[in-house]
């Protein structure tokens, strides 16, 4: 769903593609779930919202790492 996910995968950082993914399925899609269904009452429409705004959440912090350049200085294991 998101271009920098492969791009993390790609570069072997195991690590942070297990938070993120971690990150998107049990906080950002369980939790804005819950936020927008049984807090905010927003019936199926919550669900659809909290599902959408999910890939947001989890894109900023590879977004971050993308745009820092740390990934530039990881080394090879060849």
């Amino acid at each position: 769903m998101q271009a920098f996910n492969p791009f993390i995968q790609g570069i072997g950082n195991a690590r942070l593609s297990l938070i993120i993914g971690l990150m998107d399925g049990v906080v950002a899609r369980i939790g804005l779930f819950l936020l927008f269904e049984q807090v905010l009452h927003m019936g199926m429409f919550g669900v659809l919202l909290g599902y959408t705004l999910a890939t947001y959440v989890t894109a900023i912090p590879a977004m971050v790492y993308f745009l820092s350049g740390v990934w530039k200085k990881r080394k090879l294991l060849v």
